[in-house]
C-alpha cells in the first residue's frame, strides 16, 4: 500500500502505528478528516464496517460509539487520551496556549490527566544501574518500587540516600525518546494535513503548535536541564527561606535520571478547610508576590504553575515542583510589557497598544484595524468594571488572543506569561476568593520600574535621545542606547560637554549679570511694600518647614529611652500634657547642644526656619536694609564667583578631556584610527 507521508519515516513500526491513529480518529468521529487525507487507505474495510452498524446519531440521541454525539472538544479530549502519551503531553501543552486553539479546546484540554500506568521496577533498576553506573542499591540506602507518581514521560520514587537523606527520584521511561521522535514526525505530518484541508485551522497554525510542542518535550527529556532549571530559581529567591524549590542531587543526577529534595505539604484543597481566612489572604499575597518576582522582576517563570505543582507547609512556607515547562522574557520585551502595564494603570490606551504591537514578532497579513476595534473593546470593558472587580491578567490575555486573531503573531514566551498571569490569579482566588490580584501587582510593578530608574540607565537613556530632541524636539525610535563604556561615546559626549559649557557659559553669564544688577532692587524697602504677597508666601514656607522638623523632633523624642511612644503624644503639640511638654522642650535644647555628630538635621532646620521667619517679618521696615550692606556684597559677589565658574566651566571640560585621553591609551588609538 502506497501512501504519501511527506517526511514521516516508512518503517513498519510507523506505519503500524498511522493506522492505530487512523482508526482511533475515525471511532472519535473524525471519519470525514480521515478521508480526506492519505490515512484514508489505512482505515481497514473492517473498522469502516463496525461503525457504520454500531453509528445510531441519526436514530436517537445520546452515547454513540462513533462519538458524534459529543461536542468538538469532548472528542478532541478523548481522542487525545485514546492516541497515548505523547499526544497527551502535547495536549497539556496546548492547553496553555489558547493563542494557538480555540478556547473552549484549551479549556477542554485542561482536564487531561497525564497519569499512564508505570514501568516495571526491573527496567528502573536497570536504567539506574546505566545511568549511575553502579547497581541502586549502591547509591540509595532504601528505594520503595512503588512509585508515587507515573506520567507519560517519567516516573517517581521515593528513595533515602546512605547518609538518611529522603529524597525523590524521577526515571525516563525507557526508549520514551525513539517514541516521541518518531510520534513528532507523524504529527507534522498531520498539522500539514490540517493547514492544507481546513482554512480556520490554517489561521490558527497548527505547524507552530507542533513545533513549540516538540521544542518542550525534547527539552523535558533531557534532565540535566530541570536540574539547572530548579537551582536557578533557588537563586532568584535566595534569602527569602519561605519559598522552597527542591534541592538537586547531582551526585546521582544524569539526563535521564533526577534525584532531588523529597519535599510534601498540603495542597490548595486542603488549605481551604483548615486555614482561617486571614491565614488564607497571606499565603495568597505571597504568592502573588512569589509569580510577579517571576513574571516581572526575573523575567524567568513557572510556565505550569497549577495546583498540582504547589505544597503548603503548616508554617507558611510554599513549595513550587515539576519545573520542566518554564518561560523566559528577553530583557527588551521585558521592558516593553512594565510600560504596557503602566500604560494600562493610567488610561493610556493608545501607549498600551504600541507597546504590544512592538512586541509582536510579524505583523504580516495582520487586521490593525479590526485589532484596534477589539482591543478598545476590551478597554472598555475592563475600566467599565467595579474597580474591584477588574482583571488585568484576563484582560491582558483577552487582548493576546484578539491579536492572534488577527494574524498579529506574538513570542511564544508571551502567551506563556499571559496565560501563566491568569493561572496565577485563579490560584490565589482559590486560596482567598476576595483576592485582588491586580491591586496587589501595583506595587510590586511599581518597585520594578523604580529598581530600573539607576542614574546611569537614565543618563544613558538622555544621551541616546539628545540630537532629535534638541533639533527636532521628537523621541527616537527603540533601538540600542549607547553606553559610557563605548569609546566613541565617551569621545562623543566630552566634545558635547564641551560646546554646551561654552554656550550655556555665554547665556548664564549674561543672566547672572542682570540678577546682579536687580539685587539693589530686591534689597530696598520699597519693593517688599509694593510686593507684601511674596513676603507671606517666604514666611508661610518657612513656617511649614519649621512644622515638619518639629514633627520629626517629636517622633525622635518618642522614640528615644523614657519618651513617649504613643502616636498621640509624638502629634500633639503644645495641647499635651504640660510635664510631657516639658520633658519635650528639655529634649529639644538637648539636642540643639549635641556636637555636629549627634544632632540630627531637624535640630538645625528649626533654628534655621524661625530665624528667617524673623527675618521676613522686618523686610518691609527702612532700618533693616540699611544694616544690610554687608548681605549685599555678599549677595554680588557669590553671582560674581558663579559668573566666574561658568566662564571657566568650558576650560575644565577641556582639560579632563585632555588628562582623559592621557590616562587611556585605548581612546588614543580609537582617535588615531578614526583620524585616518
Amino acid at each position: 500500500m502506497a501512501i504519501d507521508l511527506e517526511g514521516v519515516p516508512a518503517r513498519g513500526r510507523t506505519l503500524r502505528r498511522l493506522r492505530g491513529i487512523a482508526h482511533i480518529l475515525f471511532h472519535q468521529g473524525f471519519e470525514a478528516f480521515v478521508d480526506k487525507t492519505p490515512l484514508a487507505p489505512l482505515v481497514t474495510r473492517e473498522c469502516r464496517a463496525e461503525i457504520a452498524e454500531a453509528c445510531r446519531c441519526k436514530e436517537e440521541k445520546g452515547a454513540c460509539p462513533c462519538g458524534h454525539a459529543l461536542p468538538l472538544p469532548q472528542r478532541l479530549l478523548n481522542t487525545v487520551i485514546e492516541l497515548g502519551p505523547t499526544f497527551i503531553k502535547l495536549g497539556q501543552i496546548a492547553s496553555t496556549r489558547p493563542d494557538l486553539i480555540p478556547e473552549e479546546y484549551s479549556r477542554a484540554l485542561q482536564a487531561l490527566q497525564e497519569t499512564v500506568p508505570p514501568f516495571p521496577f526491573a527496567e528502573v533498576r536497570q536504567i539506574l544501574e546505566e545511568e549511575l553506573g553502579k547497581p541502586p542499591a549502591d547509591c540509595f540506602g532504601a528505594f520503595d518500587e512503588k512509585p508515587i507518581a507515573s506520567a507519560s514521560l517519567s516516573q517517581v520514587h521515593f528513595a533515602v540516600l546512605h547518609d538518611g537523606t529522603e529524597v525523590a527520584v524521577k526515571i525516563q521511561r525507557p526508549g520514551i525518546r525513539a517514541v516521541i521522535e518518531e510520534d513528532l514526525a507523524i504529527l507534522r505530518w498531520l498539522a500539514r494535513q490540517l493547514a492544507r484541508l481546513y482554512p480556520r485551522v490554517r489561521n490558527l497554525k497548527p505547524e507552530a503548535a507542533v513545533e513549540e510542542f516538540g521544542r518542550w518535550t525534547l527539552r523535558e527529556l533531557d534532565f540535566h536541564l530541570e536540574g539547572e532549571t530548579y537551582d536557578e530559581f533557588r537563586r532568584n529567591f535566595s534569602g527569602q527561606d519561605d519559598v522552597i524549590f527542591p534541592s538537586i542531587y547531582w551526585d546521582y543526577t544524569t539526563s535521564r535520571c533526577l534525584t532531588m529534595e523529597r519535599v510534601s505539604g498540603m495542597r490548595v484543597q486542603e488549605v481551604t478547610p483548615n486555614l482561617q481566612p486571614h491565614e488564607r489572604h497571606r499565603l495568597a499575597r505571597r504568592l502573588a508576590e512569589i509569580e510577579l518576582q517571576m513574571l516581572v522582576t526575573d523575567a524567568f517563570f513557572h510556565a505550569d504553575l497549577h495546583p498540582g505543582n504547589i505544597f503548603f507547609k503548616a508554617d507558611g512556607r510554599i513549595v513550587i515542583l515539576d519545573v520542566g515547562m518554564v518561560g523566559k522574557i528577553a530583557a527588551r520585551t521585558q521592558d516593553r510589557f512594565l510600560c504596557y502595564w503602566v500604560a494600562i494603570e493610567r488610561r493610556q490606551r493608545d501607549r498600551a497598544a504600541h507597546h504590544l504591537l512592538q512586541m509582536a514578532s510579524s505583523l504580516k497579513g495582520a487586521d490593525l484595524d479590526q485589532f484596534r476595534q477589539r482591543y478598545d473593546a476590551i478597554l472598555d470593558q475592563f475600566y467599565g468594571a467595579p474597580l474591584l472587580e477588574r482583571s488585568m491578567a484576563r484582560t491582558y490575555l483577552d487582548i493576546l488572543l484578539a491579536a492572534a486573531e488577527c494574524n498579529i503573531v506574538m513570542p511564544p514566551e508571551m502567551m506563556l506569561q499571559a496565560k501563566a498571569v491568569v493561572t496565577a490569579e485563579a490560584l490565589d482566588l482559590v486560596l482567598y476568593p476576595d483576592f485582588k490580584f491586580t491591586e496587589e501587582a501595583r506595587p510590586i510593578v511599581a518597585r520594578e520600574l523604580a529598581r530600573r530608574a539607576t542614574p546611569r540607565r537614565i543618563l544613558d537613556r538622555i544621551w541616546g535621545g539628545l540630537g532629535e530632541f534638541i533639533l527636532l524636539g521628537e523621541t527616537p525610535p527603540a533601538g540600542p542606547v549607547p553606553t559610557n563604556d563605548d569609546l566613541e561615546e565617551r569621545r562623543f559626549r566630552r566634545e558635547v560637554l564641551k560646546a554646551l559649557a561654552y554656550v550655556w557659559g555665554e547665556e548664564t553669564d549674561e543672566k547672572l549679570r542682570e540678577k546682579s544688577a536687580d539685587i539693589s532692587r530686591y534689597t530696598s524697602t520699597d519693593y517688599w511694600l509694593e510686593h507684601p504677597e511674596i513676603q507671606a508666601l517666604i514666611e508661610t514656607g518657612l513656617g511649614l518647614l519649621r512644622l515638619l522638623a518639629m514633627q520629626q523632633e517629636r517622633a525622635l523624642w518618642a522614640s528615644e529611652p523614657g519618651g513617649d511612644n504613643s502616636p498621640d503624644t509624638a502629634t500633639q503639640g503644645s495641647s499635651g500634657d504640660a510635664t510631657d511638654e516639658a520633658d519635650y522642650r528639655a529634649f529639644q535644647q538637648t539636642i540643639r547642644n549635641r556636637g555636629d555628630k549627634g544632632r540630627p538635621w531637624t535640630a538645625d532646620a528649626c533654628q534655621i526656619g524661625e530665624f528667617w521667619q524673623a527675618e521676613a517679618r522686618r523686610f518691609p521696615h527702612t532700618e533693616y536694609w540699611d544694616d544690610k550692606q554687608i548681605l549685599q556684597s555678599s549677595m554680588k559677589g557669590g553671582l560674581a564667583l558663579l559668573r566666574l565658574f561658568t566662564a571657566q566651566l568650558a576650560q575644565a571640560v577641556e582639560l579632563r578631556q585632555r588628562d582623559d585621553e592621557a590616562a587611556d591609551p585605548d581612546l588614543e588609538a580609537s582617535e588615531y584610527r578614526r583620524d585616518s
